[in-house]
């Protein structure tokens, strides 16, 4: 059996470019899930002048102890 010669140098600084590749992978996917870009504040009803965003609703746990 004979293998072939392995650049180790070149082969580790593969494996940088390929770990700064998924951490920048990663870091699109998070944005990604943390403000959908279709759906603005104004249309998720938050404008801040309806009386609902000023006064959000009670949860039941909470009206249930009052």
């Amino acid at each position: 059996m004979s293998f072939m010669p392995v650049d180790i140098k070149k082969v580790y600084f593969e494996i940088q470019r390929l770990r700064k590749e998924v951490r920048k992978a990663e870091r699109d996917l998070i944005i990604s899930f943390a403000r959908p870009p279709s759906r603005s504040v104004r249309a998720a009803g938050m404008t801040g002048h309806s009386s609902q965003a000023a006064n959000p609703p009670m949860p039941l746990l909470k009206r249930a102890l009052n």
